[in-house]
């Protein structure tokens, strides 16, 4: 096999890999940024809720009212941290 053969071989083999690698790389991005929408969608609806809950302090509410008020945030919290967890995991891969 002359040395030029061998040489488009190799090229051919090297574009194929760096094609490989842009597609990883392309699906891993578009993974971090769904993940990036879904931990800006949680947020803004726990400040929705914040101010809904806030609002309605001025009408009658009840104690179990209240604690479940304070629950369900404590969960929408809980969710935002675990969605910060899941996008620096993201971001690692990505850039691995």
């Amino acid at each position: 096999m002359k040395k030029s053969k061998r040489m488009e071989t190799v090229n051919t083999i090297a574009e194929r890999e760096e094609r490989e690698q842009a597609n990883i790389f392309a699906k891993s991005q578009q993974h971090c940024d769904a993940q990036q929408n879904k931990l800006a969608e949680l947020k803004q609806y726990y400040r929705e809720y914040a101010e809904s809950s806030r609002k309605a302090t001025g009408e009658f509410l009840d104690i179990t009212r209240l604690q479940e008020s304070r629950a369900f945030m404590a969960k929408l919290a809980a969710a935002i941290s675990q969605q910060s967890d899941v996008i620096r995991k993201a971001e690692l891969t990505m850039n691995a």
